[in-house]
């Protein structure tokens, strides 16, 4: 298990967890591809839900590097959904990701995207393409926006 310092999160609705335990997780260009194709709800979007192309990068799956920008994210997607930070009937579940993924090609940190865009969270960094499920721990977990 990697030291909490090491660790990486991902931060979906609850909706998208059997998807993401059987096939991994995959960026919002390809998550909108299948939802316009009928194999996903739309219920499995994030921060993006209600607006297919809100995502500032779309070929992205964007990671954290902290539980409490975690919660902030989950707090977002709640209130694209909600419109509210604060909702009972609203699940996040949060995913820990295998510091592994670093070494692959297609992992960017903060300094080296903001200039694709410089409005990205603390602590964000992001993995082109998807992430396949050998790199998502075996315990996803709820994450609270209340």
């Amino acid at each position: 298990m990697p030291k909490i310092m090491d660790r990486l999160y991902y931060v979906a609705p609850f909706e998208s967890m059997n998807y993401i335990l059987r096939e991994g997780i995959l960026p919002p260009i390809d998550v909108n591809r299948l939802i316009s194709e009928g194999k996903l709800p739309e219920e499995v979007l994030g921060v993006s839900y209600g607006g297919h192309d809100n995502s500032l990068f779309p070929e992205f799956v964007s990671l954290l590097r902290s539980e409490e920008v975690a919660q902030h994210v989950a707090r977002a997607i709640c209130f694209s959904r909600t419109q509210s930070d604060f909702n009972p009937d609203f699940r996040a579940i949060g995913y820990i990701i295998s510091p592994e993924i670093e070494k692959l090609p297609g992992f960017l940190e903060g300094k080296e995207f903001a200039k694709m865009n410089e409005l990205y969270y603390p602590g964000e960094v992001l993995f082109k393409g998807k992430i396949d499920k050998k790199f998502i721990g075996e315990h996803p977990f709820a994450i609270r926006t209340m």
